[in-house]
């Protein structure tokens, strides 16, 4: 006798594979982020060609500089870097096609924000030509550091780009009169993809949302209040008008996500969800400012960073959204997912909240809360 293959037990069995392996790929993940899952680490570099000389300027948290000093302590002055700046410059090798480059003058200032510019320049024996630059001081920060560069194109307009770890090295090409210096926001919305998908607890967060509301109405609603709310924290944040400190975000946050957990057990109508999601977004807003908060951003600078970083985030968000929404709708014709999918989904999430509250109030001293 021939088995007849049952398309809607393939279907349900792969939904819920690929939702399972989902979820538990974020609640792996809480084991290998520390407390502050938002921070990825970022800099910036400007690198331009000009006569003969390739000028390279940089600029970096101190936070970060103060973790790779000798001492292992903070600094208080412009020469207590000296020794790492020169390990920064000496690392970055250009390699012209014609001739070499020799390292020549720096200079190193704090900047507003808690920021430090490096600027260095390179004399070449033929800046005409092509230069290989490699940025090997990425060798020096975590794996998950970012360093957004912007350069001069060909065709006038600047170029940007994101080296990471395994990924250090570009081509810089001559351009007369060439001025690069600003952060495009193509750069800021890459950088709001990777944080979005390395912020497990935003991701957990979203996914309780969607887990139990069924009317698409109600769930664009609330991801929208809570977006809504999230680009005004983190606006606020950005700008410096007013900042809370991440001892008290942090925790929020996991709060947040046990909030969310245990309304999923109780809640029957949707309706006014929004309003909730709003108040939290308000949370996970200055969340997110903390991935940012990581390289001093200038004035002219804001409107970009804002509008790329932003677009970046919810880009990731909605790719959640559309895996999620597909896989449950076919799981949910099943009782079996009903009775004990659910459920054990949600106290999951309610179970990495906790895990992610206790965590950060452990780590925070009394003082920082106070």
């Amino acid at each position: 006798m021939k088995r007849i293959v049952n398309v809607d037990s393939i279907i349900s069995f792969l939904s819920l594979g690929l939702f399972l392996n989902m979820f538990l790929g974020l609640f792996l993940g809480m084991g290998v982020t520390s407390a502050k899952a938002h921070t990825m680490g970022i800099s910036q570099g400007h690198y331009n060609i000009q006569e003969n000389k390739v000028s390279v300027s940089l600029v970096f948290a101190v936070t970060e500089l103060n973790a790779l000093l000798d001492t292992n302590s903070e600094a208080n002055t412009l020469s207590d870097y000296q020794p790492l700046v020169r390990r920064i410059v000496e690392s970055i090798l250009i390699a012209p096609e014609i001739g070499r480059c020799e390292l020549g003058q720096q200079d190193i200032e704090f900047l507003k924000n808690d920021g430090f510019k490096l600027d260095a320049d390179y004399t070449c024996d033929d800046a005409s030509s092509t230069q290989i630059v490699s940025a090997g001081f990425l060798d020096f920060f975590p794996a998950g550091h970012r360093h957004l560069i912007t350069k001069a194109s060909q065709n006038g307009f600047a170029e940007t780009g994101a080296l990471y770890k395994g990924n250090s090295t570009f081509t810089l090409a001559a351009v007369p009169n060439s001025d690069a210096q600003e952060l495009a926001p193509a750069a800021m919305f890459i950088y709001g993809i990777e944080h979005i998908i390395t912020g497990y607890d935003h991701l957990i967060f979203l996914l309780g949302l969607v887990l139990l509301t069924r009317r698409f109405k109600t769930l664009l609603i609330s991801v929208s209040a809570f977006t809504v709310a999230h680009c005004i924290t983190l606006a606020i944040s950005v700008m410096n008008i007013w900042t809370p400190s991440a001892a008290i975000i942090e925790p929020l946050i996991g709060l947040s996500i046990v909030y969310i957990g245990i309304e999923n057990f109780y809640l029957k109508k949707h309706h006014w969800r929004w309003a909730v999601t709003f108040l939290f977004g308000l949370i996970h807003g200055f969340g997110f400012a903390g991935a940012l908060s990581e390289i001093s951003i200038s004035t002219d600078q804001i409107v970009a960073v804002l509008l790329g970083f932003n677009a970046g985030v919810e880009f990731g968000q909605l790719a959640l959204i559309a895996v999620c929404i597909p896989c449950l709708a076919f799981l949910r014709r099943y009782r079996w997912f009903q009775v004990a999918g659910n459920p054990v989904i949600n106290t999951g999430i309610v179970v990495l909240g906790l895990y992610w509250f206790i965590e950060r109030i452990a780590i925070t001293p009394f003082s920082d809360i106070i």
